[in-house]
């Protein structure tokens, strides 16, 4: 979809792009994992969404903003968001007395995460390909309003799928 609304405009997919893309080298010290195993799962889950909630505020900011500043005012809060996720996450953490260390990484170590991950992974791109191409339909018939109404009714949908998700986990 980055694509497509590149094509469109050129200002707001590059400066939003700009200011958040260093939030996914933040985002790889996330301790989702690390809580989970502690059976803090349920932490791990009030702090996922905080990217999308500093977004979704930053939102009603950017309705009269070029382009440009739109994409640069969201960015910044995706950023800030992934930020202050890490951040909390690394305070539970610590809170839950859990030590963390650096440990050098083996070939074969490596070998076999990269394996399982690119697997892991993989499963995600079908479902990920069918969003894509649900959204470019929708672009190119319904117009880009409406496109809006349909992505935030596919989140809508997604978000009561997290939920009955963790709920069936927790049991």
């Amino acid at each position: 979809i980055s694509i497509y609304i590149s094509l469109i405009d050129i200002g707001f997919s590059y400066s939003y792009l700009l200011v958040s893309v260093p939030g996914l080298i933040i985002w790889s010290f996330n301790v989702s994992g690390l809580l989970d195993g502690l059976r803090s799962s349920g932490l791990t889950g009030l702090t996922i969404p905080i990217p999308y909630f500093v977004s979704a505020i930053a939102l009603l900011f950017a309705e009269h903003l070029s382009y440009v500043e739109a994409g640069i005012v969201l960015g910044a809060a995706y950023l800030l968001g992934i930020v202050i996720t890490v951040v909390v996450q690394w305070i539970i953490l610590k809170k839950l007395g859990f030590p963390l260390c650096y440990i050098r990484p083996k070939k074969a170590l490596v070998y076999k995460m990269t394996k399982e991950g690119a697997i892991y992974l993989a499963a995600f791109l079908p479902g990920q390909v069918l969003l894509r191409i649900q959204i470019l339909f929708s672009n190119l018939i319904l117009g880009i309003e409406a496109s809006g109404v349909f992505i935030y009714g596919k989140q809508i949908i997604n978000m009561v799928n997290q939920m009955v998700a963790f709920v069936r986990r927790v049991e």
